[in-house]
């Protein structure tokens, strides 16, 4: 899941990415081209879920993929 919140006294847009604690994943990375296209690790929660907040610019578009082992 992906949530997304625009900050109005920062103007960025913040960007949850979220997937589910079943997913059996020992890691997960996310690529996009607004980091171009480096690997951020998300967090592994203590509910099982994984989690990564971006921050980036709200009036564009982005591409991303995740990465997972």
């Amino acid at each position: 899941m992906i949530k997304k919140k625009f900050v109005k006294s920062r103007k960025i847009t913040k960007l949850t990415f979220e997937l589910p604690k079943d997913a059996d994943l020992d890691n997960v990375h996310l690529l996009a081209d607004f980091n171009d296209w480096q690997p951020i690790a998300f967090e592994k929660l203590k509910n099982g879920k994984w989690k990564l907040i971006q921050e980036v610019s709200p009036e564009e578009s982005y591409q991303f993929r995740y990465m997972t082992q």
